[in-house]
């Protein structure tokens, strides 16, 4: 999740598509290797790249890809940061363990 200007972007690096990293390299010639190591040295580019996708997945679906998107660089790359550093949140419901049933009050079956 990414904090941005007052809206929260629900965006995981991992889920980033090959439709998405195919326009990135047809517009900027980076490889997904290239685009990461890109983020970590905070290269503009790759910066416009993630805030492209970023953008798309918050909404913004008319955003194109190129040099004419404009946005503070070192705020975005900040939001960006702060997201990485966030705690995963809780892939189950009620806190269990995966593969395991909490007993729900009132005789309900329990939750797989």
């Amino acid at each position: 999740m990414i904090r941005w200007q007052g809206k929260t972007i629900d965006f995981d690096i991992d889920t980033i598509t090959v439709d998405e990293l195919r326009e990135i390299k047809r517009k900027y010639k980076f490889t997904g290797r290239q685009f990461i190591e890109g983020l970590q040295d905070i290269d503009p580019d790759a910066f416009t790249c993630l805030y492209w996708v970023v953008m798309r997945r918050g909404g913004d679906t008319g955003l194109v890809l190129g040099d004419d998107i404009s946005f503070p660089l070192i705020e975005f790359a900040s939001a960006w940061a702060e997201a990485q550093e966030e705690p995963e949140p809780d892939p189950t419901r009620d806190g269990s363990r995966p593969g395991t049933a909490t007993l729900q009050p009132s005789g309900s079956s329990p939750r797989m």
